[in-house]
């Protein structure tokens, strides 16, 4: 007797539980009640939601691992313990409308990255320019009325130094953003740490680790 694939169990209970319920009888098949109470729990948990037709299990594979059921004990353990909490498998329907919406969402996120990247940029240049453009005018105004002794009163900021600083508050949020949509989605910055000469190879492995302590610490918590 073959093992029993976890995606075999919604089909098996789904087909145990129309047959207890008479609404499509297996011939030749008996339900003890350790079974039937893992039907029971089954049913209550997934309200006996349809399995799609090229994935439902035929009376002979039924037959065959109720049978096995019998004679090893790890196949009932694993029928009766994990049958009622099995996933539903999807649908050909149900994996296109996800992979759809994977592509959708693909498409936002570039779309946004694309967006953060350009207004980020745009402004990073905008601000050196506003403080070229400052830093100019400053330099014309000295050759006109020469050096001047400054007081102990601090100097207020000129609107292209406000502007720039604006500029650049902006930069670094849609630089950031563009960043960090890149490396959750499609940039592998572990590569380019390795690439960087003497120390790369260390510091990615570094950050692997810390990747994968961080990965752990959020799997405790949540167990």
């Amino acid at each position: 007797m073959a093992k029993v694939d976890a995606e075999e169990l919604y089909p098996l209970f789904y087909a145990l539980h129309r047959h207890v319920q008479g609404t499509a009888t297996i011939a030749g098949i008996k339900v003890d009640d350790e079974l039937s109470d893992a039907i029971t729990r089954f049913a209550r948990i997934h309200d006996n939601r349809p399995v799609a037709p090229e994935k439902q299990v035929t009376p002979e594979r039924v037959k065959a691992i109720l049978k096995g059921m019998k004679h090893q004990p790890d196949i009932r353990l694993a029928v009766v313990e994990d049958g009622p909490n099995a996933k539903r498998p999807k649908t050909a329907q149900e994996m296109a409308a996800e992979r759809q919406e994977a592509e959708d969402e693909a498409d936002r996120l570039f779309r946004k990255f694309l967006i953060s990247a350009s207004y980020g940029i745009c402004a990073l240049i905008l601000g050196f320019s506003l403080f070229i453009a400052y830093a100019t005018r400053d330099i014309e105004q000295r050759e006109v009325t020469g050096p001047t002794i400054e007081g102990e009163q601090v100097r207020s900021l000129h609107p292209l130094e406000i502007g720039g600083l604006v500029c650049i508050a902006i930069a670094s949020w849609g630089i950031a953003e563009a960043i960090i949509i890149a490396k959750n989605h499609w940039a592998d910055f572990d590569r380019v740490k390795e690439a960087v000469p003497v120390v790369g190879k260390a510091w990615a492995r570094r950050t692997r680790r810390k990747r994968r302590e961080r990965e752990k610490q959020v799997a405790e918590k949540g167990a």
